[in-house]
């Protein structure tokens, strides 16, 4: 379904029905190797430094994957059917659009923590993009009212974030420590 790109051009593609991401060399079209992933994984996106890929998955998390070896080193729990992903322009927050549930979440991914936003007379979100620059602000489409709403940096901070007890991540000296062992 979702992809993304590497910065040594490397494409990573989800593989929706079954659970992997398909891993292509640049300019090959033939895989060069898969990742497991998540139950039904839906989109990608690239962390600014190349370091990370965040895969959306359909059970409603996303993935936080080494984007070199493909190891999962953390989890982020979203609202239900997450349809579309968008990762702020300094890579800290990870936004999602979530379908089932019609509202979206906002993972930070330097505090670890996680917010859902209701959006209200909104069905079927599905679209997500974070406006770059200081501060929060999230935009989201709604598949059945047809609108765009707006979602602010007033709206994030009266809004209660979920302690880091409720997303998993590997300490990253035990991805370092994991990452240099798989070079072995």
């Amino acid at each position: 379904r979702g992809m993304a790109v590497r910065p040594d051009g490397t494409l990573l593609v989800a593989a929706f029905h079954g659970d992997v991401i398909h891993v292509f060399a640049p300019g090959e079209a033939h895989e060069r190797e898969r990742w497991e992933a998540c139950e039904y994984p839906r989109h990608i996106v690239m962390s600014p430094d190349g370091v990370t890929a965040y895969v959306t998955c359909s059970m409603g998390s996303v993935g936080f994957y080494d984007a070199a070896s493909g190891r999962r080193y953390g989890i982020g729990w979203l609202g239900r059917n997450p349809r579309s992903i968008d990762l702020s322009s300094d890579g800290r927050y990870v936004a999602s659009a979530n379908f089932t549930s019609s509202d979206v979440s906002l993972v930070d991914t330097v505090a670890h923590t996680h917010r859902t936003y209701e959006i209200e007379r909104a069905s079927g979100v599905v679209g997500i993009a974070l406006h770059p620059g200081d501060g929060v602000r999230m935009y989201a489409t709604s598949w059945d009212t047809n609108e765009v709403v707006m979602l602010t940096d007033s709206v994030a901070e009266a809004s209660h974030p979920t302690p880091a007890a409720a997303m998993r991540f590997m300490p990253p000296e035990r991805r370092e420590h994991e990452r240099a062992a798989g070079d072995e």
